[in-house]
């Protein structure tokens, strides 16, 4: 039998989309009045941030009522069709380019983002792969193929470029790998690879990288240039002081930071609800954070335990490292703030996760480490009370 959903997981995810909306609204209304490419409508951005909420809810849901077992079988097909797309992204012609990225599917004003899903299909085959190979993933060629596996997905959306999403995939790969029981030196190997690999790629990469970089340690040297994002950025926060200018009055929204509707939300969240506004809204992710791990804590299935620390840890790590960026203390990734920043398809995955995390704790028993796949709880308990009667019955 099936439980009850977790209620405050509900809960903390309505309060991030709807302080999305309404954050969206506010720091995108007055600029849109002004731009021809938002046909001078300052709802423009709002109304399509709220068609994406509608949409998001109905993954939300499909999700939380979608079969687990035959999402973690079919999930391979899944993850090889965002293969496929973010492959088709990279072609001329075929795939959107803006501002030197080429991260968009579409066509006129809809347009889709691939590596959005990616991220939902890599932790649902990671959770389907490591938990069918169990003990076995201490094996080298075992962990060896998930590693380059999911390392050729990374690497294609390194290529659009887009490090921020690569390295959330990467993130969640090595915390799925260590809650699996892989061995801590395949890790260790790992990570240093991967952090050697990002160095070089920034000496010889693009140059944009090296210039974040020098930003990052002082952005004030160059905040007309290299560093004016993060400068911006500062003011917004700082000037919002204690409790901030109010919904709709920041000023840094008028042409001073960009992104201010996506990347550098947060940044308009701190001038217009100042400190107060910014630790309430830490504080509900951290929430979401904890229950998502008490979840994953209460689910003796490795698939499900496996699946809730992906969705908890692929959202909270996009979460803390759009807000570093934000006051400075992370370079700059070009990470949506999840369930806030403006964006479809970051909303979108960023729901489904939730809907399967909210799935999984409808499984999960709060009483008894004896949980198993689709089975009810007490009948469990019976059955093992049962057998252990006649186990003592048996001996005398």
């Amino acid at each position: 039998m099936k439980k009850n959903p977790d209620l405050m997981l509900i809960f903390l995810t309505a309060i991030l989309v709807l302080t999305g909306i309404v954050m969206v609204f506010s720091s995108s209304s007055a600029t849109c009045a002004m731009l021809e490419d938002c046909n001078n409508d300052p709802y423009y951005y709002f109304k399509r941030q709220l068609i994406y909420s509608c949409i998001g809810s109905v993954f939300f849901i499909l999700a939380y009522k979608a079969d687990l077992l035959k999402l973690g079988r079919f999930s391979f097909v899944g993850l090889l069709g965002c293969f496929i797309l973010l492959v088709l992204v990279l072609i001329p012609g075929i795939g959107v380019a803006t501002m030197g990225a080429r991260r968009w599917l579409g066509y006129g004003s809809f347009t889709f983002q691939p590596a959005e899903m990616a991220k939902v299909f890599c932790v649902l085959y990671l959770a389907d792969y490591l938990s069918r190979r169990g003990e076995r993933i201490r094996e080298l060629w075992k962990f060896a193929f998930i590693v380059v596996l999911i390392g050729l997905v990374m690497g294609i959306i390194e290529a659009e470029p887009d490090l921020g999403t690569a390295l959330s995939i990467f993130a969640t790969l090595v915390i799925m790998l260590y809650v699996s029981g892989a061995r801590w030196q395949y890790l260790a190997t790992v990570f240093g690879g991967s952090a050697g690999l990002i160095i070089f790629k920034l000496f010889t990469g693009h140059s944009y990288r090296m210039e974040r970089m020098r930003a990052f340690i002082n952005p004030w040297k160059d905040s007309q240039g290299s560093g004016y994002h993060v400068c911006q950025s500062l003011i917004a926060v700082g000037s919002g002081g204690i409790t901030g200018l109010g919904i709709g009055q920041s000023r840094q929204k008028f042409f001073y930071l960009p992104e201010q509707y996506t990347d550098f939300i947060f940044a308009i969240i701190g001038e217009e609800l100042g400190l107060i506004g910014t630790i309430c809204i830490v504080a509900v992710f951290i929430m979401f954070l904890y229950r998502g791990l008490k979840i994953a804590s209460q689910t003796s299935n490795l698939f499900m335990r496996l699946l809730a620390v992906g969705c908890t840890f692929m959202i909270a790590f996009q979460a803390f490292m759009n807000m570093g960026v934000v006051v400075g203390i992370v370079p700059c990734t070009g990470i949506p703030l999840p369930f806030i920043s403006y964006g479809g398809s970051a909303l979108i995955a960023c729901m489904t996760m939730a809907g399967l995390l909210l799935n999984v704790s409808r499984h999960c028993s709060r009483r008894s480490n004896n949980w198993q796949w689709g089975d009810d709880i007490e009948e469990i308990d019976e059955s093992q009370q049962e057998a252990g009667e006649s186990a003592e019955k048996a001996k005398a």
